[in-house]
């Protein structure tokens, strides 16, 4: 039982993952707090960049049209049997038809 144990903790796999899991668990407990915008309101700097780019385009009907082309070509690609290519192209058309609440909960960072 004791060599077992000696074996375990000089296993390298287990160190490192152990190693990783305190790591996370470190950066989980000093995480800042996340902060994210509202959208601009009228008359503010750049509100007119903002409503034609995330209102009229990205809400309206060219993101919408944009959206069901990049999902039916993802939907193109699984019957190519190109699976990755697939799942990431869908998965850009998800967040291309909720891209204004990205924009707006990302838009602390850039």
């Amino acid at each position: 039982m004791k060599q077992t144990i000696m074996r375990l903790c000089t296993n390298t796999w287990l160190q490192r993952s152990l190693t990783m899991i305190a790591v996370l668990c470190l950066m989980l407990i000093t995480a800042l707090p996340s902060f994210a915008i509202t959208a601009p309101a009228a008359g503010t700097l750049f509100y007119d960049v903002y409503d034609i780019v995330v209102n009229s385009m990205l809400k309206g009907s060219l993101g919408f049209v944009a959206a069901i082309v990049v999902f039916m070509m993802g939907i193109g690609l699984f019957f190519m049997q190109k699976i990755i290519p697939g799942v990431i192209t869908v998965v850009c058309a998800a967040l291309l038809i909720k891209a204004d609440a990205i924009v707006v909960s990302l838009g602390m960072m850039f």
